[in-house]
């Protein structure tokens, strides 16, 4: 997975940056990439096929044991 090692590692440069948007009408967004960000930014919500992400998305570890196989 190299092309998506890649990624990951774009990532985490930009993890604990905040960004900040005002709009025309005034209104402000602000928001932060984290690292428990990343299996979300790649699409794995979209896979509801495969059992063992949905059956592990959003416990405790998830995240990490994403990125380290990677």
């Amino acid at each position: 997975m190299p092309g998506l090692k890649a990624k990951l590692n774009d990532f985490l440069k930009i993890t604990d940056y905040t960004m900040h948007y005002e709009f025309s009408n005034r209104f402000l967004l602000d928001f932060t990439f984290q690292k428990t960000n990343f299996p979300h930014m790649i699409g794995l919500h979209k896979l509801k096929d495969i059992n063992i992400i949905q059956k592990y998305a959003g416990k405790s570890g998830f995240v990490n044991q994403i990125i380290t196989k990677i």
